[in-house]
């Protein structure tokens, strides 16, 4: 896959960052207002705005919905033509998503297993 399953590429992190400097300034609210609506750490969302680190598409959805946003919007506002691609992108993170958690649960399965025996 070339990436951490769940996991953001650079670019469009860089591009989510941008929108939501655009969006949380336009709504006037501060990056702590947006923290604690999105329920997450003021350093998560500062991170995001510069571009830097990386975090998940679950992550973004909280932060897109603490605007009044959804991550494909924020991401499609790049042009009608990068949408399509933007959707699929974003489709496949929450299949990764998904795998992610199941192999969570499984592990957690098996450690309350071996717990008991």
């Amino acid at each position: 896959m070339g990436r951490n399953l769940a996991y953001v590429d650079d670019g469009l992190l860089r591009l989510f960052g941008k929108r939501v400097a655009a969006l949380r300034a336009e709504r006037t609210m501060t990056q702590r207002d947006v923290a604690r609506k999105a329920v997450i750490d003021l350093t998560t969302v500062s991170r995001i705005e510069r571009g830097i680190g990386d975090t998940t598409l679950s992550t973004m959805e909280r932060i897109a919905k603490s605007l009044g946003s959804r991550v494909v919007d924020m991401l499609s506002e790049s042009g009608p033509a990068k949408r399509p691609a933007i959707e699929a992108e974003v489709a496949q993170l929450r299949v990764e998503l998904e795998e992610v958690r199941l192999v969570a649960r499984e592990a957690l399965r098996l450690a309350k297993t071996r717990k008991k025996l």
